[in-house]
């Protein structure tokens, strides 16, 4: 009788070990996590001036340059709405009018001041010899 009984003390401490592992984990990566909204959700949700991120694709011809400021305004969109963003820094090479694109910010309630911008690209990969031919 004393074999099954050490048995199951030793599976139940390994189980509640293992759990309280994971749910420390679970609780650390929380901090860690980086989701995006998109510009539906965001103009639901009440941020005050609390760093997040927008995605969505950027919208055609929307995309305006101010060289004297080096600022860049642009708006994203989803299929419900349109945010104007702007940017002050140089853009990503992939960053296109039509493509995806997920910026980094404050939203003010009116427009989007990003401070990073990061442009998707194509899952699609594509050698650069295919693409010359």
């Amino acid at each position: 009788m004393k074999i099954p009984k050490r048995r199951i003390i030793y599976i139940s401490m390994t189980s509640l070990v293992a759990c309280c592992s994971l749910a420390l984990l679970l609780i650390l990566m929380n901090d860690q996590l980086q989701v995006y909204y998109t510009p539906s959700k965001l103009v639901t949700l009440p941020l005050s001036k609390q760093m997040v991120r927008l995605g969505g694709t950027v919208d055609e011809g929307s995309v305006e340059h101010n060289t004297k400021e080096i600022r860049v305004n642009f708006n994203i969109k989803d299929d419900l709405v349109s945010l104007p963003v702007v940017f002050y820094g140089v853009l990503p090479a992939l960053f296109k009018e039509g493509q995806a694109a997920v910026v980094q910010g404050v939203f003010d309630g009116d427009t989007f001041r990003a401070n990073e911008v990061l442009a998707k690209h194509d899952e699609n990969y594509q050698p650069i010899i295919e693409i010359r031919s």
